[in-house]
Formats: C-alpha cells, sequence, structure tokens
C-alpha cells in the first residue's frame, strides 16, 4: 500500500501538464482545484466536466490515479485518494458501511428471519438519478431498497459500491484498478463461503450500470444473475449523450463490447451444456422499446449461452432505457424468487407483455 500524505493545491485552470507531474511525484491524500475564474458557475465539477473540455481532461487524469471528487465548496472541487474514502465517508465511518479488504465499500443486510441464510443476492447499483452529483454517494446507489420484503426471508443481501471511474466503474477493469473484477469477486467469495453457501445459491442483481456488474459477475463466477438492461456497449451513451459515462477517455482497460464478447465467448466455449434441456441461470430482461435493446441484440443474442434465458418485455409506461426497470419490478421478483427456491428457467429467448394504452402485438 502506497502512503499518501497532505493536500496538495492548484487551480482547475493551471496545465494540466502540472497536474500530472504533481500527482506522479508525489503521493496526496487530498486535491484540491480552485475555481478562482468561475468556470464550474453553479454546476457540479462533473457537469462542468461533461460540458467542458479542458475540465473533463483534468477529471480523466485525476480518475486515472484514482481521485474522485467528493465535495465542492466555496468554489473548491475536493478529491480523496481512494484509500481514503473510508476516512471521510460518514456511513462507513459509523459503520453503516463496511471496507473489504481489497478496499469495497458494502453492506451486508442479514436475513430477516434470523438464522443461517439459505440465499445470497448480490445488488450492483445503477448511475445515480443525480448522474453528475459531487458527493461520494453517487457510487452506491440504493436500488430496490425494500427487496428484502420480495424474498425469501432466510435471503442475505450484499449491496457493493461502484467506486472508480468518474460516474462508476461499471463494476469492471478500470487503469487505476485493472485487477477491480478480481477484488469484487474475492468479497463474494469471502461473504458466500463466511455463510457457508454454494455457489448456486448466489443471485446477481443489478438494473442498467448495475445490471452491467451483475451480468459480469454472474458469467465470470458462475452464479445465478437477474440483469435489467445491462449496458453491454459505450457506443450509445458516447454518441447520443456525448459521453455522459465518461468512457472515451482511456478511463476504462476496455471497452465493454470487448469485455462481453470475449467473457461469453469464453462461457460459450467452456461451460456448453451436453443436456438436452440445458439448465438456465442467468435472466436479462430488456425491451425492444429502449435503445439498449439493439445493442444486447448483437452482443448477448448473438452469443447464445446455455446459461443464458433473454426476456424482451413490452410495456405501454416504457419510452426509454431508464422505464425498463421500474416496469419490470414483477418479472425480477418472479425470476429472483424462481432462484432462490431451486425452480427450473427456460432458457432461449422470450416475449412478455402488459397490454395498456399503446401496447402493440
Amino acid at each position: 500500500m502506497t502512503t499518501h500524505n497532505g493536500t496538495l493545491t492548484r487551480s482547475l485552470t493551471e496545465p494540466v501538464d502540472r497536474l500530472i507531474d504533481d500527482i506522479v511525484n508525489n503521493n496526496y491524500a487530498f486535491i484540491h482545484l480552485t475555481d478562482s475564474k468561475g468556470v464550474m458557475g453553479s454546476n457540479s465539477f462533473i457537469k462542468t466536466a461533461y460540458l467542458n473540455t479542458a475540465v473533463r481532461e483534468r477529471a480523466v487524469v485525476l480518475a486515472k490515479a484514482g481521485y474522485y471528487v467528493y465535495r465542492v465548496v466555496d468554489g473548491v472541487a475536493r478529491f480523496v485518494h481512494e484509500e481514503y474514502i473510508p476516512s471521510l465517508w460518514h456511513l462507513v465511518k459509523d459503520g453503516t458501511y463496511k471496507k473489504s479488504e481489497e478496499g469495497l465499500i458494502y453492506n451486508l443486510e442479514a436475513p430477516i428471519a434470523g438464522g443461517p441464510a439459505r440465499n445470497l443476492v448480490v445488488v450492483f447499483s445503477s448511475i445515480s438519478s443525480d448522474i453528475f452529483g459531487n458527493g461520494l454517494s453517487r457510487y452506491f446507489n440504493q436500488n430496490y431498497k425494500s427487496l428484502y420484503k420480495y424474498l425469501p426471508h432466510d435471503t442475505a443481501i450484499l449491496r457493493i459500491a461502484d467506486i472508480g471511474g468518474i460516474v462508476g466503474s461499471f463494476y469492471l477493469n478500470t487503469q487505476f484498478a485493472p485487477k477491480n473484477t478480481e477484488r469484487i469477486a474475492s468479497l463474494i467469495e469471502s461473504v458466500r463461503m463466511d455463510l457457508s453457501l454454494d455457489k448456486d445459491a448466489v443471485i446477481t442483481y443489478g438494473a442498467s450500470k448495475g445490471a452491467t456488474g451483475a451480468l459480469f459477475h454472474a458469467l465470470a463466477s458462475g452464479y445465478k444473475g437477474v440483469c435489467v438492461e445491462p449496458i453491454v456497449n459505450d457506443q450509445y451513451y458516447e454518441t447520443a449523450y456525448e459521453d455522459s459515462h465518461f468512457t472515451a477517455d482511456g478511463v476504462f482497460t476496455d471497452s465493454k463490447e470487448a469485455v462481453f464478447t470475449k467473457l461469453l465467448d469464453r462461457t460459450n466455449t467452456s461451460g456448453a451444456s451436453t443436456s438436452a434441456t440445458p439448465s438456465t441461470s442467468i435472466v436479462v430482461i430488456y425491451s425492444d422499446q429502449s435503445p439498449q435493446a439493439a445493442y444486447i441484440d448483437k452482443i448477448i443474442r448473438s452469443n447464445p449461452s446455455s446459461t443464458l434465458s433473454l426476456v424482451n418485455y413490452r410495456h405501454p409506461l416504457i419510452k426509454d432505457h431508464p422505464d425498463v426497470s421500474p416496469q419490470s419490478l414483477n418479472l425480477v421478483s418472479m425470476y429472483m424468487n424462481m432462484m432462490c427456491y431451486g425452480l427450473p428457467i427456460e432458457g432461449g429467448n422470450h416475449e412478455f407483455i402488459c397490454e395498456g394504452p399503446g401496447s402493440s402485438t
């Protein structure tokens, strides 16, 4: 572990090369960027980086070095090195969240029935509704807070923060944390073994960015999974939203398309089933009313796997990608309960339709 000391203060508008030199040649716990020229105005630092190429360059440099903005006050954007996040995040300090040996932030909910857990659901966070927020809570969106109500009461729930990148690491590898997926896998396995559970008792769950993580780790580690509209290609957000996810500047080690194409190919080669009725352990819920459907079709559906079931869900209230998760919670609950109780799930491609105004068949 590298020892970091002190705080570096630099102007937001100083040459980025000077900032790079400071980071390379010194180990700072905190970095403050002062905005004396009012570049940020009333925007957050990340929103400014989204809008301003020069500020984006600084955001990328800091993210690649493991520094994340946690507060903007009096015109000063404050960054903390990943190692020191637990020292200032009050929910870690008060014990609400825990820190793993690998430096991950997580929360483990014991079964509400008491006694030993029979299943473990691992929840991966989606991007916060305040995508450009300054606070560290942007890395730990508490999706489906009432999930425990809709699962067997002997189920434990593990929630893992997605610290990394600028708006999140998508639970994948980054330039700063090239073994991020390994440390996430290590945490899940540690919790699983502490609970004395078989791998078959682990179910990953997530929507959007969280589904990216849920799908990757279910495939990579051999878990069950319910994944709602995973983002498996960066092209849409890089073009339609001018890279609102900050994926085009080399913060990540690989593109999502490359990651999932390789992973699915490896899974299909090593895990091909010889059974006439192969067991399906991962359900991907998506909607052809969402722009993400084209990428899911290209990357997942075109690489059929005996472990996957693809469910196309049509609903009159689905107009865009963010609508799929809230409108499909009934399917999420159904499939997770089937997995918890060991009920078989049919593989292949399926379509469910909720009838209503605007529905089509």
